[in-house]
């Protein structure tokens, strides 16, 4: 995965969600040129009013040479971040 190739940078990413139901209502990433693909899964929870607690449910492809793997996907990350804050 991307952590043992070379010119590799970090990602981090927030999620803005709404306290009392959990939907996904904005959300940002840094770091790097293959943000694309963070921004566009955002863009679809947001257009979709997805919960955090759905979109950890969610099935996310990803490439050994050009993406984290699934257990350490950036959004995913977030979004558990995000969900054990709601639980409190």
């Amino acid at each position: 995965h991307p952590g043992k190739i070379s010119d590799v940078h970090a990602q981090t990413v927030k999620l803005v969600v709404s306290c009392k139901s959990g939907v996904i209502l904005g959300g940002a990433a840094i770091g790097g040129k293959s943000l694309g693909e963070l921004v566009n899964v955002i863009g679809v929870a947001i257009q979709n009013h997805m919960t955090v607690h759905d979109l950890m449910l969610t099935q996310i492809g990803t490439h050994p040479l050009l993406t984290a793997s699934p257990a350490g996907y950036p959004l995913i990350k977030a979004a558990e971040i995000v969900a054990q804050k709601l639980r409190g």
